[in-house]
């Protein structure tokens, strides 16, 4: 198997996460919010990242592992 075959799986809910992530990068790029805001946005973000980590492993299971063989290979 080659890297480029890797097919990963991606939830109605990983992807609805992976959309928020991505709203709130652009947010916080944009620069217009005040500390406390900046604050709450930046934790948020921190949070769905763990909830994506963690949800991304968990239905990706045989194709981490195959990932791993391609890359010690």
């Amino acid at each position: 198997m080659k890297l480029e075959d890797l097919q990963f799986t991606m939830t109605q809910d990983m992807q609805n996460t992976f959309i928020e992530m991505m709203l709130i990068r652009q947010m916080l790029k944009g620069g217009n919010l005040n500390k406390t805001d900046k604050k709450v946005f930046e934790n948020e973000l921190s949070d769905l990242t763990a909830l994506f980590i963690l949800e991304f492993r968990k239905h990706n299971k045989k194709q981490k592992k195959q990932y791993e063989d391609i890359m010690n290979s």
